[in-house]
């Protein structure tokens, strides 16, 4: 996303270097100083797009590692359920009262573990839901800040058209 973006701001920036002001004989605005504003609004828009991908990138990273730890969690339990079928065949061969002590043991831990996942599930589902809303509340925060900035330049350009 980053370098899309800034591919995007440099186009912007190459379209704003190569463009040409209509020159008036008297008045009128300079030129350097006019692209030195614009390359400062491009490298507004350039700082905030860096720090709007580095939110992502850490939400992103954040929603990975809770996606890790539930990936662990799961391998864990299916780990201990292999543990507990072994556990299980050999103590079929004792006493009947034997096995029905350690099967009800077992069910005990796997509903522990369920537990466990679901609530790792929620937290998941949670902190993807919160990134979602961060990034469409970045990304709604671009626009506004986007558009702002094409009013500034409309304002420029009105401006440099009205002193004509």
């Amino acid at each position: 996303m980053e370098s899309t973006a800034l591919e995007g701001l440099s186009a912007i920036a190459h379209y704003i270097e190569e463009m040409e002001f209509k020159k008036k004989p008297l008045g009128g605005f300079s030129e350097e100083d006019v692209m030195e504003k614009i390359g400062i609004i491009c490298g507004k828009y350039e700082d905030l797009i860096r720090e709007l991908c580095e939110k992502q990138k850490q939400m992103k990273d954040s929603a990975q590692k809770i996606q890790d730890e539930y990936q662990k969690k799961s391998t864990g339990l299916l780990d201990s359920m292999k543990q507990i079928q072994e556990y299980r065949e050999h103590a079929v061969t004792k006493a009947d009262e034997e096995a029905a002590r350690i099967l009800e043991e077992t069910q005990k831990r796997v509903e522990e573990e369920e537990k466990k996942i679901a609530a790792l599930e929620e937290r998941y589902t949670r902190a993807l839901l919160e990134y979602k809303k961060k990034t469409d509340r970045l990304k709604e925060e671009g626009e506004a800040f986007s558009e702002k900035a094409r009013e500034i330049l409309k304002q420029i350009e009105d401006l440099s058209n009205g002193n004509e």
